[in-house]
């Protein structure tokens, strides 16, 4: 009896670590971005007082001046998906031990994030198709719905069988990957959809 219980502590320390260790390496992923988009800003300003001081004396249309300006706006770009990249995980929730997720993006055919869509996950069953969870697209065209074993499992069932549908808001269907279903799924799957 003693025994189970210095076990069941042991595991759940362990588990508390686990979740302890992700929370921290995903806080450092969000610093590092920040401190690029940070380092971005910076270095465009440094390009663009170059680029001036360069075109007062060689002309706006010299290639020096045309390389820094080019310069400035991918330093622009890299700060903006730097900082989008970590806004949009501080919003992605911890995925503790015991849980499952299912985590995507969805957009339109030029690449546009679509918001406002509703995105349901399914376990595909023998009979009958289990919901796992439902949520909505944010402005950034992210989801994320995150279920338990319990959720899916059947007999002899040890992962889930999934397909992802998503609706509009008056509840047309959109997309379906029910035809190309993924059968023995991770903890953890990531499904990346152009409308």
């Amino acid at each position: 009896m003693v025994k189970k219980q210095n076990e069941r502590v042991i595991l759940s320390a362990l588990r508390q670590s686990l979740n302890t260790l992700c929370q921290q390496m995903s806080q450092a992923r969000v610093e590092g971005l920040q401190s690029l988009g940070v380092l971005q800003v910076r270095r465009a300003e440094r390009l663009a007082r170059v680029a001036k001081r360069l075109e007062s004396g060689l002309g706006e249309g010299h290639p020096r001046v045309q390389t820094l300006k080019e310069m400035q706006t991918r330093a622009e770009k890299i700060q903006k998906i730097a900082l989008d990249t970590a806004a949009r995980l501080k919003r992605f929730p911890h995925v503790k031990p015991y849980e499952w997720a299912v985590f995507g993006h969805v957009c339109d055919a030029k690449g546009q994030p679509l918001a406002g869509l509703k995105v349901r996950l399914f376990d595909k069953g023998r009979k009958y198709d289990d919901l796992l969870g439902e949520t909505m697209t944010n402005e950034f065209g992210d989801f994320v719905v995150v279920y338990h074993i319990r959720d899916f499992e059947e007999k002899g069932e040890k992962a889930p069988e999934l397909y992802v549908q998503i609706k509009d808001a008056q509840g047309k269907e959109l997309y379906s990957s029910k035809s190309a279903i993924r059968y023995q799924s991770g903890k953890i799957e990531y499904f990346d959809i152009q409308i």
